[in-house]
């Protein structure tokens, strides 16, 4: 009797062990950085975001890359990125291609990028470069605002298409 309640007990806590082994190993960096531009510059913000997207892509230890933009106003995105490790990222702020864009869409800012970085991050949605809407709502746990009501509707920029057809609206 007492060999089947340890048998029984090691089925039980043998999910549990090896999912925590399984999140110890998750070094993964998850960043949301939200844009807001003026509502002039909206169509060059989304080509100076295309253009950081698709560097940032080839970034070694980039294993997503999404620009979203806000359905209404158009002038709001945000920048969703997951990154192998916190070198990796590190090596992506650094990058010339990145702080060439800050520096570019800065003139256009109605306020500081926002920047969160993640230890977590659930994403669902249409595979990058892929036109479609995604809901992207964010929660800061330990006393910070929530941002989702900010970010309710927003529809991906694709790579390599023009601006209008996704502004406005």
């Amino acid at each position: 009797m007492r060999v089947a309640l340890w048998l029984l007990l090691a089925m039980v806590l043998m999910p549990i062990v090896s999912m925590q082994t399984a999140y110890a190993q998750d070094n993964a960096v998850y960043a949301v950085s939200y844009v807001e531009v003026a509502p002039a510059a909206r169509a060059a913000a989304a080509s100076l975001l295309r253009q950081l997207a698709n560097a940032s892509r080839k970034d070694e230890g980039n294993t997503r890359f999404d620009i979203l933009q806000r359905t209404a106003p158009s002038n709001q995105f945000a920048i969703v990125s997951v990154w192998k490790d916190q070198k990796a990222y590190d090596a992506h702020l650094a990058a010339a291609h990145n702080k060439e864009f800050r520096e570019k869409i800065k003139p256009d800012l109605i306020s500081a990028i926002d920047d969160r970085v993640h230890t977590g991050m659930e994403i669902a949605g249409t595979p990058a470069g892929e036109e479609g809407r995604v809901h992207c709502s964010a929660q800061d746990i330990g006393g910070g605002q929530p941002q989702g009501a900010r970010f309710r509707a927003l529809r991906r920029v694709p790579a390599g298409q023009s601006a209008e057809p996704f502004l406005g609206g």
